[in-house]
């Protein structure tokens, strides 16, 4: 289950955490913070959070189910503690598809959802955004739930009022 408190530490640590603007490369890097799963990328820092069993027994379909609502449960979660911390998103939606990229931040819901997102929010804040998104890159692939922050150098118009 999600720790509110947890929560707030882990995204005050990443709104801290240097960025450079550039080509979002990975880095290739997998550490951790704060105990958890975290990749670097030039102009993005990412927490998995959560991560569900993977699912290459198709016929558990009922263990797919609980595993997606649970997933999106913690999404409701994460972003409900952030709106008590912060404010109402500046982008949310339960359910990414792939023509919710045409009308927000270009390149930044395009790259979520062909990661996989499947659930996402996101907080203007100063020259970057924080977002919770939920991934699910394939039907066998687990769920999990990320924290990350990149910077909106290209997305900077799209975020309106900065706060």
């Amino acid at each position: 289950m999600i720790n509110r408190i947890h929560i707030h530490s882990i995204f005050e640590t990443l709104l801290q955490l240097p960025l450079a603007a550039g080509n979002n490369e990975d880095t290739g890097v997998w550490s951790e913070l704060e105990g958890l799963p975290y990749r670097k990328a030039v102009d993005e820092h990412l927490v998995v959070y959560g991560t569900s069993s993977d699912f290459y027994d198709d016929s558990d379909h009922a263990a797919y189910q609980q595993a997606e609502k649970a997933f999106r449960d913690q999404f409701a979660f994460a972003v409900a503690e952030l709106v008590e911390y912060w404010h109402t998103p500046d982008y949310h939606t339960d359910h990414l598809t792939e023509a919710a990229w045409e009308v927000h931040p270009p390149g930044f819901d395009h790259q979520i959802y062909w990661r996989g997102g499947i659930a996402l929010a996101y907080w203007c804040k100063g020259d970057r955004l924080a977002y919770v998104e939920v991934e699910h890159q394939d039907k066998e692939d687990p769920f999990m739930l990320i924290f990350g922050v990149r910077l909106v150098t290209d997305l900077q118009t799209e975020c309106g009022e900065q706060r």
